[in-house]
């Protein structure tokens, strides 16, 4: 996650991003997520995807002094994937334990890894 956050791309970017490669929500799930309409979102991965292209981005696990500026778009994929599994946008599954289950479990691996300046608020947990 912290691979697809990189600060080069606006903040919803990042995240919009990383639900659609990491986690495989729907361009649609994660425009009900933003509130925006499936095509802006649509166009917004299509921007970010063409600026990792143009610019060179490496897909590489930055070093640990870069990870501070990538932390609060982790954190809101975190949110969104846990929000989408507790309350599906779509589908015949009201909730999909499987999305919530994971979106706790990667905030946990993040506490129990990274140092205090990466780990979710307390209250998270």
């Amino acid at each position: 996650m912290f691979t697809c956050c990189h600060p080069a791309l606006p903040f919803e970017a990042r995240v919009a991003l990383t639900l659609r490669a990491l986690a495989g929500l729907t361009t649609a799930e994660i425009a009900r997520a933003f509130l925006v309409s499936e095509d802006t979102m649509s166009k917004r991965l299509t921007r970010a995807k063409n600026k990792i292209r143009k610019s060179g981005i490496p897909f590489r696990v930055p070093p640990p002094e870069l990870l501070p500026d990538r932390r609060n778009a982790v954190l809101g994929v975190l949110y969104l994937l846990f929000n989408e599994g507790y309350a599906a946008s779509g589908g015949e599954e009201l909730i999909r334990r499987g999305l919530s289950d994971e979106a706790i479990r990667l905030g946990r691996l993040i506490v129990r890894l990274c140092p205090a300046s990466l780990r979710p608020p307390a209250c998270w947990l």
